[in-house]
């Protein structure tokens, strides 16, 4: 073979094929990307505790020797001191029910019973029933309660406010701390009051939240207006036109702008433009047959802060409606809602 094929081939030979270098594999590396800013709400929800079953403190207990079975319990907790808490509770002895007002140390004390004028105007006759409690405590340390009392068959009756104060730290409240007023009174079963609930606006004026460094205001915030609604059964009445309907349930409201020492006049909620009388089309609608009335506050971040939404249910047709307060009540003025039809 010449010199140069055989030159030729051994260098072929010696660099053979070319080959693809392998491929380096790629490493992923994290990476942080920022997808967006999120608000939480303002405020800590308290880590749950187990009651375990245990009775209420002070609604355990023996009335003279008779055993008494508590039902229809409502609570409330000091917004500045959550372990101050109040509870009521129907108490039942036999045949007579009374509110007992309980504390967490165990204390507790009856709210008076006040005398049925309809059994005589020379003797003392008590209410011996009690019931539909419902309790709010405000921001500024008052605990407001209302709650119905009656004759047996419930013919007689008052619908009851009774308020004390607890600040955070005082001592526990007595029975002699009480303040008791009527709001209504009937007798006849002539129109009584029933399913009452009490509110108040516990939303504070400034809160800047701590992490986000916004601030939410609410214009409305006084603890010192209470608000009391509940549902009428009205005696039916004969003087209606042809095309009219006697309505006997509508919703009704007191308020109070100085912590329930005063309450101005009941104005109606649920149709305060046809009130107890409404037309035959309108009987279909939320102002016929509302009851049980629920109370709501717009937090201090909404769009409407302190704003009064109110929710009950109607008896006509099973459904549910909404009213809400007209926006723009400042304190010290009478709040107004809309004329729900």
């Amino acid at each position: 073979m010449p010199a140069t094929s055989l030159h030729r081939f051994l260098r072929r030979w010696t660099k053979g094929t070319k080959t693809t270098p392998a491929r380096t594999r790629q490493r992923s590396i994290p990476q942080l990307v920022r997808i967006e800013d999120r608000i939480v709400p303002t405020g800590i929800v308290p880590t749950p505790q187990a009651s375990g079953g245990a009775e209420i403190p002070g609604l355990t207990r023996i009335n003279g020797g008779t055993p008494i079975n508590f039902l229809e319990g409502a609570a409330a907790a000091n917004p500045l001191a959550p372990s101050q808490i109040v509870q009521v509770g129907v108490g039942v002895a036999g045949a007579n029910s009374s509110l007992t007002v309980a504390f967490p140390d165990g204390s507790s004390f009856n709210l008076a019973q006040i005398a049925d004028p309809a059994v005589s105007t020379t003797t003392v006759t008590k209410f011996t029933q009690a019931f539909q409690p419902s309790i709010a405590y405000g921001r500024d340390g008052m605990v407001h309660i209302v709650y119905v009392q009656g004759n047996a068959d419930k013919s007689s009756g008052i619908l009851v406010y009774d308020n004390f104060q607890w600040k955070a730290g005082a001592a526990t409240p007595i029975a002699s701390s009480v303040s008791t007023q009527i709001l209504r009174q009937w007798t006849g079963s002539n129109d009584p009051a029933f399913n009452p609930v009490v509110a108040v606006d516990n939303n504070v004026a400034v809160y800047t939240d701590p992490v986000t460094g916004i601030t939410s205001r609410d214009p409305l915030a006084d603890p010192s207006h209470v608000y009391v609604f509940w549902n009428t059964k009205a005696a039916p009445t004969t003087q209606l036109a042809p095309a009219q309907v006697f309505n006997p349930s509508v919703i009704e409201f007191l308020q109070s702008s100085d912590d329930g020492k005063n309450f101005g006049a009941a104005r109606m909620v649920s149709d305060p433009t046809n009130g107890f009388v409404v037309t035959s089309v309108a009987a279909n609608k939320a102002n016929y047959g509302s009851a049980e009335p629920v109370v709501a506050f717009s937090p201090g971040n909404s769009a409407t802060p302190g704003k009064i939404t109110i929710a009950w249910g109607s008896t006509n047709n099973g459904a549910i409606f909404l009213d809400s307060s007209t926006p723009g009540n400042l304190p010290g003025t009478t709040v107004t809602f809309s004329d729900n039809t």
